[in-house]
């Protein structure tokens, strides 16, 4: 209780320590008053006397209460086309985990190219590099689908961060698979959600329109040397202590053997994540349908054909945070 005070004053003691300077000269006392709840909010989003999102709601709330922002103003941000992309992304991502085709492709690469450890770094790699086409959340791809299949792998030689095992195998994939993570999220504009908000910000302070395709061609020559190199170079800096991994790929047949045929919600999925990536990739030239119309146009896919309903949706607590 004591502690919370003390965020709730650190919160409004900012806010209120800017609005009782008087605005800076050619400075509105609605934008001084603005920057002072700004100022507020982002106090509260790092002590967090509530959580990130509802000290976003309150700042939303409290422009409007001291005159800083109209209603319609205040919430003019959430009619923007790039803010039900973002939503939309993490809505993918939780077909791509119900139904388990993010973890069959996963256990796919393993097996054709795990029996080593280079070879199961490349093959996780593989994995993002394919879903970041599709899945515009890097946190969905490596939370839901890689990274526990890294684990468990790990956890089948022996390999646990808290044990003194780390170095056998888990300090060098979980190493590896942040430095690739940072590559692949920059080589596909639906690599992470900011991407996406930045080339909505690019086109609207220049006349330069940024596609899907155009942000690929621009990435992926520097994007798959990185690729290429970057297992090796942290091999080198971070040496596992197994260097053959047959279990991995063992591992990835019995799984795949458990989760047996491709199953219909899969194969809904799989046609749904096409479709949006054609539609994306012909936009301006086919079509002029905005790419987030486009995305919730999948997820309406996605309810039509059951893959996922309307809970699923309401339970993504990142999504709607």
């Amino acid at each position: 209780m004591h502690k919370t005070l003390i965020k709730w004053l650190a919160t409004i003691g900012s806010g209120f320590l800017i609005y009782a300077f008087p605005p800076p000269a050619g400075i509105a006392p609605e934008a001084w008053t603005l920057f002072a709840v700004f100022i507020a909010t982002i106090v509260g989003s790092i002590v967090q006397p509530l959580t990130g999102s509802a000290m976003v709601l309150l700042g939303v709330v409290a422009s409007v209460l001291f005159g800083a922002l109209k209603p319609t103003d205040a919430l003019k941000g959430y009619a923007e086309p790039v803010v039900w992309l973002v939503l939309t992304a993490f809505f993918l991502s939780v077909g791509m985990i119900k139904t388990g085709l993010g973890r069959r492709i996963a256990l796919q690469f393993i097996r054709l190219i795990g029996r080593r450890t280079v070879g199961l770094s490349y093959a996780l790699i593989g994995t993002d590099f394919v879903l970041a086409s599709m899945i515009p959340s890097n946190a969905a791809r490596n939370g839901g689908v890689i990274l526990p299949i890294a684990r468990s792998i790990c956890e089948t030689y022996d390999s646990r961060p808290d044990d003194g095992t780390a170095g056998r195998l888990g300090t060098y994939l979980m190493s590896l698979l942040y430095q690739a993570d940072v590559i692949i999220c920059a080589t596909f504009i639906t690599g992470q959600a900011s991407n996406i908000i930045i080339a909505d910000l690019i086109a609207k302070n220049t006349d330069l329109q940024i596609g899907y395709l155009g942000w690929f061609a621009a990435a992926i020559v520097p994007a798959v040397l990185s690729l290429i190199a970057v297992p090796y170079l942290v091999f080198r800096m971070s040496p596992p202590e197994i260097k053959e991994t047959p279990e991995a790929e063992r591992f990835a047949s019995e799984e795949l053997e458990k989760l047996g045929g491709v199953k219909r919600g899969e194969w809904v999925m799989l046609a749904v994540l096409i479709g949006v990536v054609v539609m994306w990739t012909t936009k301006d030239h086919l079509h002029s349908l905005d790419t987030a119309i486009v995305a919730m146009a999948g997820i309406c896919g996605l309810l039509i054909g059951k893959v996922v309903d309307w809970k699923d949706l309401m339970g993504e607590h990142n999504a709607w945070s």
